[in-house]
């Protein structure tokens, strides 16, 4: 970017429609194997080893949960990106 309100828009646009798309795919990729460490088999009547699992499952809820959190917030930066990014080049005269 250059100073003052001079914007490299072409630069921003690849960011908004590329980089920040991309970014969101790879932090949602790992979730749905996040999913899937949920099942350690059957824990044979075990209370601790049902604790041990229920904390587990909670933890990579939670992990899951914020990791999606992360991605709709990426999504959200470059949706806005693009508004901005349509607003200057309105108001230069460009679209």
């Amino acid at each position: 970017m250059t100073s003052g309100f001079g914007l490299q828009l072409n630069e921003l646009d690849r960011l908004a429609n590329q980089e920040l798309p991309l970014l969101a795919e790879m932090m949602a990729e790992p979730i749905p194997a996040l999913a899937a460490l949920h099942d350690f088999g059957p824990t044979h009547n075990c209370p601790e080893a049902s604790a041990v699992t229920r904390a587990h499952s909670a933890h990579l809820d939670l992990i899951s949960s914020r990791q999606r959190q992360v991605c709709d917030a990426i999504d959200e930066t470059a949706s806005t990106l693009r508004e901005i990014i349509a607003l200057y080049r309105r108001a230069d005269g460009q679209g």
